[in-house]
């Protein structure tokens, strides 16, 4: 993506202004005119009051006259310019692109440096790479390690999956069996579902006045970590007056099986149901903190 952010001044004399360099138009430039002095001219991007840090990982460079430059980031604990990549080659009047930054150095400062006393112009600057919230737990600007996946803010960040700086959930295995269907992600979050019948059930067993049949107990496709949460229905009721209820008991049988009761108002014999609907979500594995 490209990085376009607030400005840091430049030292020496300023002839047209640095946002030229960001303005997407190679007929403007950033002027640095500074023949014979002894300093050094930069340009460079601060997302410090983004409270974001930026992995710059690829620039592209678009100079009036070619110079080797140096790109830079500010380490704040040492308040100093650390150099990542030097001799930087930007061929004069042509688009350059360079992989840089080869230790994944992220930082809340960036710059291209340029030779001691040079003149020239840079017509356009783009620098690519990855933000990261140093706010968020677990952040370390110095060796965090990042792939980028997409162009829709899905990364990883040491083996964990961010979506938008925000731990994210990509489905890891589905699939079903004779006990249902069931899907994983990523997080922990497991979802099992199941639908069979007809059913016929006894349901004669009075219980403060309510009549209910036997609990029945059906295996999930895949088991749970602990209990889950469960609905039962009769997703195409084939006997009016009669409805259930499911749910589940701690321990490792309510981990692994789904629960319900037929109920009814009135006692009944081989009472035909014909279709359960069974929905079931829980965790297959802890929650890991981000």
């Amino acid at each position: 993506m490209s990085l376009y952010a607030s400005f840091n001044g430049t030292l020496g004399t300023t002839i047209d202004a640095p946002e030229h360099a960001f303005d997407g138009d190679i007929s403007t430039m950033w002027m640095h005119d500074i023949a014979g002095a002894f300093w050094r001219t930069w340009i460079g991007l601060d997302f410090t009051g983004h409270n974001v840090a930026y992995c710059v990982k690829r620039i592209r460079i678009y100079q009036a006259i070619s110079h080797d430059l140096e790109l830079q980031y500010y380490d704040e604990d040492e308040h100093e310019w650390v150099t990542t990549d030097s001799d930087i080659d930007g061929t004069g009047d042509d688009w350059v692109e360079l992989d840089v930054n080869g230790n994944d150095v992220f930082a809340y400062k960036w710059r291209l440096q340029f030779p001691m006393g040079t003149v020239g112009g840079l017509k356009e600057l783009e620098l690519y790479g990855v933000p990261y919230n140093p706010l968020m737990a677990g952040f370390n600007k110095d060796n965090e390690k990042i792939y980028e996946l997409s162009d829709d803010g899905l990364r990883i960040f040491n083996d964990r999956l961010f979506m938008n700086n925000n731990q994210a959930a990509v489905i890891i295995d589905q699939g079903s069996n004779d006990n249902g269907f069931y899907v994983r992600w990523s997080n922990g979050l497991q979802i099992c579902w199941h639908y069979f019948g007809p059913v016929t059930l006894d349901i004669d067993d009075l219980n403060a006045g309510v009549y209910r049949s036997a609990l029945q107990e059906h295996t999930f496709p895949v088991p749970f970590i602990e209990s889950p949460a469960i609905a039962v229905s009769q997703s195409t009721p084939g006997n009016l007056g009669t409805w259930l209820v499911g749910g589940c008991t701690s321990g490792s049988a309510g981990r692994s099986k789904w629960r319900y009761r037929a109920l009814r108002m009135t006692s009944g014999t081989d009472v035909k149901i014909q279709s359960v609907g069974m929905i079931a979500i829980g965790r297959w594995k802890e929650l890991e903190e981000s």
